[in-house]
């Protein structure tokens, strides 16, 4: 009786047109169904853990978006997009409204002052650390006739309270939400880059905007205004000064700009001009103009030809006037001019991000193939100059045999461009620095990119092809001096077959997997490791249809986030929900529930606040203890022992299956023999419960056996988690493939190391 030894699962689920390619490296290591598993890059495939619920969008009628949103890895926010609002989610909850108390009258009722406190009434509030009246403190009350910097607490005399001091906060049980001018059909095509507290959002059919953070309850959202910030100043005369010979008249001609403290330069003034004898080095023009308030010191250019307006510096001064004394002016330093190509209704960018110190733009209706940037350093300017100087705005357009639009921006080693049609790449000339006389682009490849955003890993990015149903990745091969990748979905085309990617994000840790929604609500994970080869991909399945994905860091790790439609109560609802870390040491922490919660308290039976899933069937795990399912009503349970640790939620059964068995001999398969797996020997880490049987030739699944390891005796404690292997005989079922199928049907972590089947081999 042969063993056949898997002890790596890397290449995933393998699609079924190469499940007779034993000679395939990959073959050995994928798997015919990974389902509800998700692929370690060290080989092992381990059981996903559960999404908590975290709220319900205010219009569950209507689609949302999830957008990260990261100051730093300590302050980090996943922005949920909806129909003309966004709302915030901070460390696994909705930032709630807030407001700083700065009086409260001892009167009847209380009148509480805060500032800009955007309560309604009849909203709940809750006060704390209020000094002098601390009968408030720890206490909810109700608002009432609220006004822009005051409300009323209803119903309560503070008459006879203690006088108030200072300080308190008031937290509204209402959730903190933003208008925006984005409707649901807008939102899958809003691009977005960060810098700091400030994401610049763009959408084909708006303006530009910023959104600004200033504290979790606290943002804006404001067009970017791309006129100068400085005002130009006024020059107010032009007069000789000195003495000199003069031999004929000449006209000369001055336009002076402000710059602040922070290096912006204003636009030009109006021009000023002299016709005097010719400029000597004792004969001059003085050059007036009025101060202008910000400003830190002033720049002079002059045209020294009549009617060329070609101006160039002469100077600078920290006061309001300037000598001339014949000064040749430098023209390759001109002044700025003002440009808004921005400007009318097709002419709003649809993708941006940051590059070289510049702010770089692209694709609007009616340049698609167009870039546009902003100057130097310098984020809120797209102005330019005549002659260009290095630090200019730039405006660059593809010139390619399809007018392709430019869909993503990639900030790698060089600017990636990805078109509807093509990879491409900006050059930027010898010294690699970007300036209008520098800008150039180069083709890479001729894939074709979808308007889903792509994901950067390192020096690599992975990207959804033109039709949807291929993910590639693409990064700089020296060999080929250029940009190249694979075809990542390849070996596992069956999970794409038919479908579209609608969106896409990368958690690194811990398990660096991509995860992709696909437009029947099925998510899709690919562990990927370029540098180790390791991709394969895994399926995921939950009550409902997943919609949207994003990912941020939280802690040491990259939390998952999505949006999920389901349907509970006889109505369809769209919960944001969080994956949660796998990496449980005792049973009572495993949380593998979809649409979760965890009850953590004093022993009790009666769970409630289960609303949410009012009319469904929800595992339970009480105390590490898994228990009968039960019908949530009325928002709870009813556990038969108390238990001080309850997770609740939605059930899902991780699957997977083993390929046929099949290896070259001498040249020859096993594909056409009979087979039979009588027993499995499998190795799990930190596991707990499963079910192993034989998978048939016609896909169905014959009798699966509990796995039942033997160890000393728990007591009275629940089963812990451990690491072991273990014999399992199964049903002994002549086939041709010996395909094995293992579960979990338990709310509980599976961890699979390796699996050896034991064979019989029978004739043909």
């Amino acid at each position: 009786m042969p063993q056949f030894t898997q002890r790596s699962f890397t290449s995933g689920e393998i699609a079924p047109a190469l499940q007779s390619r034993a000679d395939l490296t990959k073959y050995a290591t994928g798997l015919n169904l990974c389902k509800n598993y998700f692929i370690r890059s060290q080989g092992g495939v381990y059981s996903r853990p559960g999404f908590r619920y975290i709220g319900e969008l205010d219009d569950s009628t209507k689609k949302g978006r999830l957008i990260p949103f990261s100051f730093n890895t300590e302050q980090t926010y996943i922005l949920v997009f909806e129909d003309m609002k966004v709302r915030v989610v901070k460390d696994g909850g909705f930032v709630l409204k807030t407001a700083t108390i700065s009086g409260v009258t001892q009167a009847n009722p209380a009148v509480v002052t805060a500032t800009a406190h955007d309560f309604n009434n009849g909203e709940s509030v809750t006060i704390s650390g209020v000094v002098g009246m601390t009968e408030l403190n720890g206490n909810t009350y109700t608002v009432a006739n609220a006004t822009a910097n005051t409300f009323e607490l209803q119903g309560i005399d503070s008459t006879a309270f203690t006088a108030y001091v200072s300080g308190g906060t008031a937290v509204s049980d209402a959730i903190f939400e933003l208008a925006t001018p984005y409707t649901e059909s807008e939102l899958p095509d809003l691009g977005f880059t960060q810098s700091a507290d400030v994401m610049t959002i763009v959408h084909p059919s708006h303006d530009p905007r910023n959104l600004n953070r200033m504290a979790d309850d606290d943002w804006t959202l404001t067009v970017i205004n791309y006129g100068s910030t400085v005002t130009a100043p006024v020059i107010s005369s032009v007069v000789t000064t000195g003495s000199g010979p003069g031999t004929y008249s000449k006209t000369y001609t001055y336009v002076v700009t402000a710059v602040d403290s922070e290096g912006v330069e204003s636009l030009a003034s109006t021009s000023s001009s002299i016709t005097t004898a010719s400029l000597t080095t004792t004969a001059g023009a003085r050059i007036t103009w009025g101060a202008v308030a910000g400003a830190d010191y002033y720049r002079v250019y002059k045209d020294p030809s009549v009617n060329t307006s070609v101006y160039g510096w002469i100077g600078d001064s920290n006061g309001t006037t300037f000598d001339d004394f014949n000064i040749a002016p430098i023209t390759s330093d001109a002044p700025p001019e003002d440009r808004q190509p921005f400007t009318g209704a097709d002419n709003k960018p649809a993708a941006v991000t940051y590059y070289q110190q510049r702010q770089i733009f692209a694709n609007t209706n009616n340049e698609p193939q167009a870039t546009f940037t902003t100057q130097t350093n310098n984020f809120n300017s797209l102005r330019t100059s005549n002659p260009a100087r290095d630090d200019d705005a730039v405006t660059f357009t593809i010139a390619a045999r399809q007018v392709n639009e430019i869909r993503h921006l990639l900030p790698l080693d060089s600017l990636i461009l990805l078109t509807s049609g093509g990879e491409w790449i900006m050059t930027e000339g010898q010294d690699a620095v970007l300036t209008p006389a520098t800008i150039g682009v180069r083709p890479q490849s001729y894939n074709g990119a979808s308007k889903v955003p792509p994901v950067v890993i390192n020096s690599t990015a992975l990207y959804v092809q033109e039709k949807g149903a291929r993910i590639r990745d693409l990064g700089y091969e020296f060999s080929n001096d250029k940009y190249t990748g694979n075809d990542l979905s390849l070996m596992s085309e069956h999970l794409f077959e038919g479908k579209q990617i609608t969106a896409m994000t990368f958690a690194a840790e811990p398990y660096s997997i991509v995860w992709c929604v696909r437009d029947d609500g099925v998510l899709l994970g690919l562990t990927y490791q370029r540098e180790h080869q390791v991709w394969g991909w895994h399926q995921h399945t939950t009550d409902g249809e997943f919609e949207s994905i994003t990912s941020i860091t939280e802690g040491d790790r990259d939390a998952v986030y999505v949006i999920v439609k389901r349907h509970v109560n006889g109505s369809d609802v769209r919960y944001v929900e969080r994956l949660e870390p796998r990496e449980s040491e005792v049973s009572a922490d495993a949380f593998y529930v979809d649409s979760g919660l965890t009850y953590s308290g004093a022993a009790a039976t009666v769970i409630s606040g289960l609303d949410h899933l009012e009319g469904k069937t929800v595992k339970i795990l009480a105390d590490g203890y898994t228990v009968p399912d039960q019908v949530v009503t009325s928002g709870q349970i009813t556990l038969q022992r108390a238990a001080e640790k309850v997770q609740v939620g939605l059930g899902y059964i991780p699957a997977m299956e083993l390929l046929d068995i099949d290896t070259l001999q001498q040249s020859q398969t096993l594909k056409a023999r009979s087979m039979s797996v009588s027993k499995v020997t499998i190795e799990v880490e930190k596991s707990r419960g499963g079910f192993v049987g034989p998978r048939k030739d016609d896909g169905s699944t014959g009798q699966m056996l509990e796995i039942k390891p033997r160890f000393d005796a728990d007591g009275y404690d629940p089963i812990a988690l451990r690491t072991f292997k273990q014999e399992i005989f199964i049903d002994s079922l002549w086939s041709k493939g010996g395909g094995v199928r293992i579960e979990q049907r338990d709310p509980l972590p599976m961890a699979i190391l390796s699996v050896i089947p034991q064979v019989d081999i029978g004739g043909n």
